[in-house]
């Protein structure tokens, strides 16, 4: 079953198709929401659908703890990108507001089965829309079930993309099961989840040092340990970025690395209030973008 929600407070619930109401309402104003079963339990998720769908890859985005998928897609505002590059992003929803990334914490729902989850809907997206490729990027908690599903799933999305989320300690008792293609996207300041690695906050696991996460990625993908380095200071934000790109890799599978000296625990490029305990916001790069740009990189380059 599907509902198409108008938000800002607009109190009549449609019940429609895909196609209606869009054309009336700003893009972001409408969301589709759709139910499947996994086991015992309906999960639930958030479909955009662009008025064109003009990209051959559909992308999956992973709230964090405490989150839904719906607050992920406002926090982010993606769909407006996603209307204007014409591809499909879907918005999930973790049990009791989080996933089961591996960490293996007391509060876990045992019942959750994230993976099945995830790997059913990628298979239900596929057949709906015909569509072969799928991204997979997430926000903290999201993230570090994204970089599970990489360990575990390599081949099942074209790349994995985290935003504030290393590998957790529990996680690094494995190894990938082949190259994947992968993005970090992380603030030196972050005070939720240590730059350096150690506790997550709120006694939520340990992690991996960010910087020891892309070093184990450069070696598991055989790249070349000089990268392509890019600097951008241009905001008065006390953020500055430092982005390494490491595309000489023997396995043809790219890491993307984009530190923000000085920013927190925020969405890189969203204009918000800062909010306490999560550290300095920047606009210095926009993740939208960015994750964007990387998935576009791991499709076949057309003739």
């Amino acid at each position: 079953m599907s509902k198409i929600i108008p938000l800002l407070l607009l109190f009549v619930i449609l019940q429609c198709s895909k196609n209606s109401v869009r054309e009336n309402l700003p893009v972001d104003y409408v969301l589709i929401h759709h139910k499947i079963q996994i086991d015992s339990l309906e999960r639930e998720y958030i479909l955009f659908q662009p008025k064109q769908i003009k990209a051959e890859v559909i992308l999956i985005a992973l709230h964090g703890r405490g989150g839904t998928g719906e607050e992920l897609m406002w926090k982010t505002g993606f769909n407006s990108l996603a209307e204007e590059e014409g591809f499909i992003i879907v918005y999930p929803f973790g049990l009791n507001r989080a996933w089961v990334d591996g960490r293996q914490l007391p509060d876990e729902d045992k019942n959750a089965n994230d993976e099945k989850f995830i790997l059913t809907l990628r298979e239900k997206l596929k057949k709906e829309f015909s569509i072969q490729k799928f991204f997979l990027f997430g926000y903290s908690n999201g993230g570090f079930m994204v970089q599970r599903m990489a360990f575990f799933y390599p081949n099942t999305f074209i790349g994995y993309a985290g935003v504030v989320s290393s590998i957790s300690e529990n996680l690094n008792k494995h190894k990938p099961r082949q190259p994947a293609a992968v993005l970090f996207i992380n603030g030196t300041d972050d005070p939720i989840v240590p730059y350096n690695g150690g506790m997550i906050l709120g006694n939520k696991g340990v992690a991996l040092g960010v910087e020891d996460t892309v070093k184990q990625w450069i070696k598991w993908n055989k790249c070349e340990l000089k990268p392509e380095l890019e600097t951008i200071n241009q905001q008065d934000d006390g953020v500055k970025v430092f982005i390494y790109n490491y595309t000489k890799c023997k396995s043809k599978k790219s890491v993307r690395f984009i530190k923000l000296e000085g920013a927190g625990h925020g969405w890189p490029g969203k204009l918000e209030e800062e909010i306490s305990g999560f550290g300095k916001f920047t606009t210095e790069v926009s993740a939208n973008q960015e994750i964007w740009k990387f998935a576009k990189s791991q499709l076949p380059r057309k003739n």
